[in-house]
């Protein structure tokens, strides 16, 4: 890869390479017709899976509002940007959990491209990409997850909030970071069209000497966070537990300062409970079955292993991101501190 250097990396030291890769497209895309809301299947998959997210970097999710230092609790005489409350406690909006989620599974399966494209982008990518989904023929991560546009769809999976169980927040120095350059050479190939999927690598996170303060979750602590599903297939729902990152061979990263190297997430499952068809949401006598401890994570590598096995899962795709997102203490790549 290109090494390449902002201003800061110049003035401070030696060059450092900007931390990201791609993940290659995929050639084709699968599509089915969504199985819809209106009835919850008995032989599908419903229920709920908890986990916990420990911050193994900085953490950052603005609030998009400015706060004085002392009124966060924080050392007094500063003016920061917020990091995103709920009340007054700390979390990860639904929205971005979904996000983040939602790139690794379209990343990984024979999924489609969001929306919003433009014509000109549109004709260097690959043919698979220029066809939206519709309800009738939605890919995988659509599916999953839902789309908008006149075949608007809210998708099989649900997010909540993840809120701070454990855990205090410090003010961080970000450095600016510029927007990305879609028509920049790095994202182009020698034929010009686009290389991938991008995806931050995870490194060691270095405080800017200038720039904006942002209230920061600090590493080490611990959020809780829930995630429903309805009407799954065993494929899609080992897609989901690998997106989430439950198989350990990958981190999460998540929220604003990812070129910076903030937002490492390890991702761990605590409870997964399965529903009966009919009766999924009536109460506890509606429950199936409930794993935890070392039995739910039994299960959740064999659901996994199965989409991996059913090809749901692409091996090539899976095996690029696991290399850009591999969280590796001992082989961390420094940031880079400047703009760029």
């Amino acid at each position: 890869m290109a090494r390449r250097s902002s201003r800061g990396s110049r003035e401070r030291g030696p060059i450092v390479s900007k931390p990201y890769e791609f993940v290659s497209f995929v050639d084709s895309v699968l599509r089915q017709e969504v199985p819809g809301h209106h009835v919850v299947k008995p032989d599908l998959r419903t229920g709920m899976l908890a986990f916990h997210l420990r911050t193994l970097t900085p953490l950052f999710v603005s609030s998009g509002q400015v706060a004085l230092s002392e009124d966060l609790g924080l050392k007094p005489g500063g003016v920061v940007q917020a990091h995103y409350r709920i009340g007054d406690r700390l979390a990860i909006p639904a929205s971005s959990l979904k996000g983040v989620v939602r790139s690794v599974a379209e990343a990984v399966s024979a999924s489609c491209l969001p929306r919003g494209l433009t014509r000109a982008s549109a004709r260097d990518l690959p043919p698979a990409f220029r066809r939206p989904c519709t309800l009738r023929a939605a890919c995988p991560a659509c599916t999953l997850f839902g789309m908008g546009g006149k075949d608007a769809y809210m998708g099989q999976v649900r997010f909540e909030d993840a809120l701070l169980q454990e855990g205090r927040t410090m003010i961080y120095r970000l450095p600016a970071l510029y927007r990305p350059r879609p028509g920049a050479p790095i994202y182009r190939d020698r034929n010009r069209r686009y290389k991938g999927r991008k995806f931050y690598k995870h490194g060691h996170p270095r405080p800017a000497d200038r720039g904006g303060e942002r209230e920061v979750i600090r590493p080490g602590s611990l959020l809780v966070g829930q995630v429903s599903f309805t009407n799954l297939t065993d494929d899609q729902l080992g897609l989901l537990f690998y997106a989430l990152g439950l198989e350990s061979r990958f981190l999460l990263k998540l929220g604003g300062g990812k070129p910076a190297c903030l937002g490492s997430l390890l991702t761990e499952p605590v409870r997964l409970v399965l529903y009966n068809g009919r009766e999924a949401f009536l109460g506890e006598d509606a429950i199936e079955t409930a794993w935890e401890g070392e039995r739910l994570s039994a299960e959740v590598r064999r659901y996994i292993a199965d989409a991996r096995r059913s090809g749901y899962i692409l091996a090539c795709q899976a095996e690029e991101l696991e290399r850009v997102l591999r969280f590796d203490p001992d082989a961390l790549a420094e940031c880079p501190a400047g703009a760029y």
